[in-house]
Protein backbone atom coordinates (compact mmCIF):
# COMPACT_ATOMS: atom_id res chain seq x y z
CA UNK A 1 0.00 0.00 0.00
CA UNK A 2 1.34 3.39 -0.63
CA UNK A 3 2.13 5.33 2.01
CA UNK A 4 1.48 8.41 0.95
CA UNK A 5 -1.84 7.33 -0.05
CA UNK A 6 -4.15 9.16 2.78
CA UNK A 7 -2.00 12.19 3.12
CA UNK A 8 -3.10 15.57 1.85
CA UNK A 9 -0.76 18.74 1.01
CA UNK A 10 -0.16 20.63 3.85
CA UNK A 11 -1.79 24.17 3.91
CA UNK A 12 1.10 25.50 5.91
CA UNK A 13 3.78 24.50 3.57
CA UNK A 14 5.15 27.36 3.48
CA UNK A 15 5.38 28.32 7.06
CA UNK A 16 7.71 25.28 7.90
CA UNK A 17 10.89 25.49 10.06
CA UNK A 18 13.55 23.13 10.70
CA UNK A 19 12.45 22.91 14.53
CA UNK A 20 12.26 20.72 17.23
CA UNK A 21 9.37 20.91 19.91
CA UNK A 22 9.85 20.22 23.73
CA UNK A 23 8.58 21.33 27.07
CA UNK A 24 10.77 22.31 29.60
CA UNK A 25 10.10 23.60 32.75
CA UNK A 26 5.98 23.67 32.06
CA UNK A 27 7.16 26.12 28.76
CA UNK A 28 6.78 24.66 25.69
CA UNK A 29 10.36 25.80 23.53
CA UNK A 30 10.49 25.54 19.98
CA UNK A 31 14.10 24.99 19.19
CA UNK A 32 16.01 25.38 15.79
CA UNK A 33 19.69 25.61 15.16
CA UNK A 34 22.52 23.84 15.53
CA UNK A 35 22.73 20.89 18.08
CA UNK A 36 18.95 21.38 19.35
CA UNK A 37 18.07 17.72 20.47
CA UNK A 38 20.51 16.30 22.86
CA UNK A 39 20.35 19.21 25.41
CA UNK A 40 16.58 19.75 25.61
CA UNK A 41 16.04 15.75 26.03
CA UNK A 42 18.09 16.69 28.95
CA UNK A 43 16.14 19.59 29.93
CA UNK A 44 13.05 17.63 30.29
CA UNK A 45 14.28 14.72 32.32
CA UNK A 46 13.85 12.52 28.69
CA UNK A 47 9.99 12.47 29.23
CA UNK A 48 9.03 11.14 26.56
CA UNK A 49 5.89 13.07 26.32
CA UNK A 50 7.53 16.42 26.61
CA UNK A 51 9.69 15.25 23.43
CA UNK A 52 6.82 16.68 21.01
CA UNK A 53 8.28 16.37 18.03
CA UNK A 54 11.64 17.24 15.82
CA UNK A 55 13.10 18.52 12.69
CA UNK A 56 9.80 19.58 10.42
CA UNK A 57 7.74 22.09 11.89
CA UNK A 58 5.17 24.66 11.02
CA UNK A 59 4.21 28.02 12.49
CA UNK A 60 0.76 30.22 12.72
CA UNK A 61 -0.37 33.04 14.05
CA UNK A 62 -3.86 32.99 16.31
CA UNK A 63 -4.53 36.03 17.74
CA UNK A 64 -0.70 37.25 17.94
CA UNK A 65 0.29 34.05 19.83
CA UNK A 66 2.63 31.55 18.20
CA UNK A 67 1.33 28.23 17.74
CA UNK A 68 3.65 25.01 16.58
CA UNK A 69 2.91 21.73 15.03
CA UNK A 70 4.80 18.94 13.85
CA UNK A 71 4.66 19.40 9.79
CA UNK A 72 6.44 17.04 6.92
CA UNK A 73 4.53 19.26 4.56
CA UNK A 74 1.67 16.61 4.23
CA UNK A 75 -0.80 15.21 6.89
CA UNK A 76 -3.54 12.38 7.28
CA UNK A 77 -6.18 15.08 8.47
CA UNK A 78 -8.25 12.34 9.16
CA UNK A 79 -5.95 11.02 11.65
CA UNK A 80 -6.88 11.39 15.58
CA UNK A 81 -2.87 11.09 16.65
CA UNK A 82 -1.84 14.17 19.03
CA UNK A 83 1.43 14.18 16.53
CA UNK A 84 -0.22 16.73 14.54
CA UNK A 85 -1.58 19.00 17.38
CA UNK A 86 -0.60 22.76 17.74
CA UNK A 87 0.75 24.14 20.64
CA UNK A 88 1.47 27.26 21.97
CA UNK A 89 4.71 28.28 21.80
CA UNK A 90 6.33 30.64 24.89
CA UNK A 91 9.94 30.20 23.87
CA UNK A 92 11.56 30.76 20.39
CA UNK A 93 15.14 29.24 20.93
CA UNK A 94 17.85 29.58 18.20
CA UNK A 95 20.81 27.80 18.61
CA UNK A 96 24.31 28.71 17.46
CA UNK A 97 27.04 26.57 15.90
CA UNK A 98 30.34 26.22 17.78
CA UNK A 99 31.29 28.86 15.33
CA UNK A 100 28.17 31.03 15.28
CA UNK A 101 29.16 31.36 18.90
CA UNK A 102 32.60 32.68 18.59
CA UNK A 103 31.73 35.02 15.89
CA UNK A 104 28.33 36.25 18.02
CA UNK A 105 29.79 36.37 21.47
CA UNK A 106 33.51 37.77 20.75
CA UNK A 107 33.20 40.22 23.30
CA UNK A 108 30.55 39.28 25.49
CA UNK A 109 30.40 36.32 28.29
CA UNK A 110 28.72 33.14 27.07
CA UNK A 111 24.86 33.39 28.24
CA UNK A 112 21.39 32.31 26.85
CA UNK A 113 20.66 35.80 25.72
CA UNK A 114 16.69 37.43 24.67
CA UNK A 115 16.77 38.06 21.23
CA UNK A 116 14.60 39.61 18.32
CA UNK A 117 12.82 37.85 16.10
CA UNK A 118 14.53 39.36 13.44
CA UNK A 119 17.58 38.07 14.16
CA UNK A 120 16.16 34.60 15.05
CA UNK A 121 14.19 34.29 12.13
CA UNK A 122 17.38 35.38 9.82
CA UNK A 123 19.20 32.59 10.83
CA UNK A 124 16.42 29.91 11.12
CA UNK A 125 15.58 31.06 7.10
CA UNK A 126 19.34 30.04 6.25
CA UNK A 127 18.36 26.41 7.54
CA UNK A 128 17.46 24.07 5.14
CA UNK A 129 13.53 23.41 4.45
CA UNK A 130 12.88 20.32 6.47
CA UNK A 131 9.31 19.08 5.10
CA UNK A 132 10.61 16.03 3.38
CA UNK A 133 7.11 15.05 2.06
CA UNK A 134 6.52 18.66 0.28
CA UNK A 135 8.59 17.02 -2.76
CA UNK A 136 5.67 14.53 -3.25
CA UNK A 137 3.13 17.03 -3.71
CA UNK A 138 4.91 20.33 -5.47
CA UNK A 139 6.49 20.83 -8.18
CA UNK A 140 10.43 22.38 -8.74
CA UNK A 141 8.90 25.86 -9.06
CA UNK A 142 7.16 25.88 -6.16
CA UNK A 143 9.62 23.94 -4.18
CA UNK A 144 11.98 26.42 -4.67
CA UNK A 145 9.77 29.09 -4.05
CA UNK A 146 9.49 27.31 -0.79
CA UNK A 147 13.24 26.75 0.34
CA UNK A 148 13.82 30.79 -0.60
CA UNK A 149 15.56 32.05 2.09
CA UNK A 150 14.29 35.64 1.29
CA UNK A 151 10.89 34.49 1.19
CA UNK A 152 11.47 32.18 4.63
CA UNK A 153 12.47 35.32 6.89
CA UNK A 154 9.48 37.21 5.20
CA UNK A 155 7.26 34.50 6.22
CA UNK A 156 8.76 34.02 9.97
CA UNK A 157 8.60 37.60 10.49
CA UNK A 158 4.81 37.84 9.08
CA UNK A 159 4.18 35.24 11.47
CA UNK A 160 5.75 36.48 14.88
CA UNK A 161 5.84 40.50 14.68
CA UNK A 162 3.87 41.68 17.75
CA UNK A 163 3.41 38.89 19.65
CA UNK A 164 2.09 38.88 22.94
CA UNK A 165 3.66 36.01 25.56
CA UNK A 166 6.54 33.98 23.14
CA UNK A 167 10.12 34.84 23.59
CA UNK A 168 13.07 34.82 21.61
CA UNK A 169 16.41 33.67 22.84
CA UNK A 170 19.32 32.95 21.37
CA UNK A 171 22.05 29.74 22.72
CA UNK A 172 25.43 29.43 22.44
CA UNK A 173 27.43 26.31 21.63
CA UNK A 174 28.37 25.02 25.04
CA UNK A 175 31.23 22.28 25.45
CA UNK A 176 28.91 19.70 26.97
CA UNK A 177 25.18 18.99 26.04
CA UNK A 178 24.66 19.27 30.12
CA UNK A 179 25.73 23.00 30.35
CA UNK A 180 23.86 23.64 27.43
CA UNK A 181 20.43 21.90 29.22
CA UNK A 182 21.22 23.96 32.51
CA UNK A 183 20.89 26.95 30.10
CA UNK A 184 17.57 25.93 28.98
CA UNK A 185 16.54 25.09 32.80
CA UNK A 186 17.45 28.28 34.13
CA UNK A 187 15.97 30.91 31.40
CA UNK A 188 13.49 33.22 32.90
CA UNK A 189 11.69 35.69 30.44
CA UNK A 190 12.69 39.29 30.43
CA UNK A 191 15.98 38.71 32.31
CA UNK A 192 18.24 39.53 29.05
CA UNK A 193 21.10 37.83 30.43
CA UNK A 194 19.68 34.10 31.94
CA UNK A 195 22.76 32.11 32.96
CA UNK A 196 26.86 32.71 32.42
CA UNK A 197 28.31 29.10 31.69
CA UNK A 198 31.90 28.45 29.52
CA UNK A 199 31.90 27.22 25.99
Amino acid sequence: MNPLLNLEPSEHVDSIYYSDLFIINKRIWLILGSGKSDAARIASNKNSEDDLGRDSFALKNENNELFARFDPGALNNKSDTDLHKWHNVDVVAYCFSKEETEEGYKNRSIALLEATNGLVGLLASERPYPAFLAKHYFDEQKMAWLKNPKRRLEKFLELTNNLVNTSFVVVPFMKSVEDKAALYLAYEPGIEESVIGTA
